[in-house]
């Protein structure tokens, strides 16, 4: 399961599985003229079931994963013009499955396999906070719920 983000008129496709290991390549799809490219750059870590979230036109912010022993804590920034991965404060619990929703400059990280925690990063100095965790009202860990956002 690859991290999907749009952003004005493409959409972008980072890492995934393809049946026999994880994939570093980041695709872009230009939605206006129905064509596919592979970036120049590689993914630069070997996960699947991780979240991207656009936090501006040309930022990207890609947390978690499932590194083929267990979720990890990464949390990266892809700047889309400059093509470059900066690294960030890691997420205080490791995940994998998990939700992200970007709102009034904070991310904001739900569920995903074994973990009812909730945390949110402000994007201006990308420090992590805890949240109130949903663990109390709802007895499951949301990974196998669906799920929208806007």
């Amino acid at each position: 399961m690859p991290a999907i983000v749009f952003e004005d008129s493409y959409i972008y496709v980072f890492g995934g599985y393809e049946g026999s290991g994880r994939i570093d390549s980041i695709e872009q799809y230009d939605v206006t003229n129905d064509q596919w490219s592979v970036l120049p750059i590689k993914f630069p870590l070997s996960v699947e079931a991780e979240t991207a979230t656009l936090i501006s036109s040309n930022e990207v912010i890609i947390l978690g994963g499932h590194d083929n022993s267990a979720g990890t804590k990464d949390a990266m920034m892809l700047n889309l013009e400059t093509m470059k991965f900066i690294k960030l404060s890691p997420m205080p619990y490791a995940r994998f499955l998990h939700n992200t929703y970007y709102f009034s400059n904070n991310i904001y990280v739900f569920g995903g396999v074994d973990n009812c925690s909730c945390q949110k990063m402000n994007v201006n100095d990308f420090q992590w906070q805890q949240i109130a965790s949903y663990k109390d009202y709802i007895m499951y860990n949301l990974q196998t719920f669906s799920s929208a956002g806007v």
